[in-house]
């Protein structure tokens, strides 16, 4: 899940609406769920009462039918007649409010206004395929040989993120047959998608045999 989608699942959470229509419009994936405990934005739009909120996430394509870890429905969250009826519930559908699997950062120290931080978000962020990449400029890593002290930095355009392209940049830069990609702590690089994930001045480990 990217920063956009982090992003999305505290602006449901707080009710920040303008949030939401500006995530969503920079591409967003609506059922972006959290790593932990499986909420959707739905989900987290219904617990917290905000009928707008899901009116515009449903009208964006939410899954009503989407579960959380513990199996759990967005309508199972509902605990108002108007909002079980907004997700084509009925008055025997709300329940009482269900505790939190986990409590966000963002609810134990709630702002004063609720909106979410996109100052974070790069103002050119766009939706390219499944992923959302910046449109131009180009990505700065950091790499360093396995066994090695120092990192280099190296610059990949962000048009060509590519396994293909990141492998030569690295046997290039360091002079070494690479073997293998990981990006630290420890998640192995293996294809196109794991190479449009990094993010600006990620560390990456290079383990390979110096060329003769």
């Amino acid at each position: 899940m990217g920063i956009l989608e982090d992003k999305l699942l505290e602006a449901a959470c707080m009710g920040d609406i303008r949030g939401i229509e500006v995530l969503l419009s920079k591409g967003a994936k609506v059922n972006a769920k959290h790593s932990i405990n499986g909420w959707s934005p739905l989900h987290w739009a219904v617990h917290r009462g905000h009928e707008d909120i899901v009116t515009l996430l449903l009208t964006h394509g939410a899954d009503k039918d989407a579960v959380n870890v513990k199996g759990e429905r967005a309508l199972d969250l509902a605990h108002t007649e108007q909002m079980a009826i907004i997700l084509g519930g009925k008055q025997e559908d709300v329940r009482p409010q269900p505790s939190l699997p986990i409590t966000p950062h963002f609810l134990i120290n709630p702002p004063l206004a609720p909106s979410v931080d996109l100052k974070i978000v790069p103002e050119n962020y766009t939706k390219l395929g499944s992923e959302e990449l910046p449109r131009t400029g180009d990505l700065l890593l950091r790499i360093k040989p396995r066994n090695g002290v120092d990192f280099f930095e190296v610059e990949i355009p962000r048009n060509d993120l590519t396994y293909k392209r990141l492998l030569a940049m690295c046997e290039e830069e360091l002079n070494m047959e690479v073997k293998m990609l990981r990006r630290l702590p420890n998640t192995v690089i293996r294809s196109d998608k794991d190479v449009q994930r990094l993010q600006e001045n990620q560390e990456i480990e290079v383990e390979g045999i110096p060329k003769q």
